[in-house]
């Protein structure tokens, strides 16, 4: 597994927690930057608890580094590889 992080992650002052979700949600993101992996599914590859998830992708997306979407029962997140 591998993932492509926008390079502007590493100008932030991000916390390990927040480096770690990104990273998952990145190895599970399509070309567009956008994936749908659960909850549970970051939490395993970040090796982070659920709530600690959920508290790091908040930090991402204040910092608009993601976003969150309802797509039906899933959530969709997109990378801003756009980020400025």
């Amino acid at each position: 597994m591998f993932a492509m992080l926008p390079v502007d992650v590493f100008r932030r002052n991000l916390s390990g927690s927040d480096f770690r979700v990104m990273g998952a949600i990145a190895a599970h993101a399509d070309k567009n930057g956008a994936a749908w992996p659960s909850i549970a599914r970051i939490s395993e590859v970040s090796g982070l608890s659920e709530r600690g998830v959920l508290r790091a992708l908040s930090r991402l997306e204040n910092e608009g580094l993601v976003s969150r979407a309802k797509n039906g029962i899933r959530n969709v997140y997109t990378i801003a590889y756009n980020h400025n």
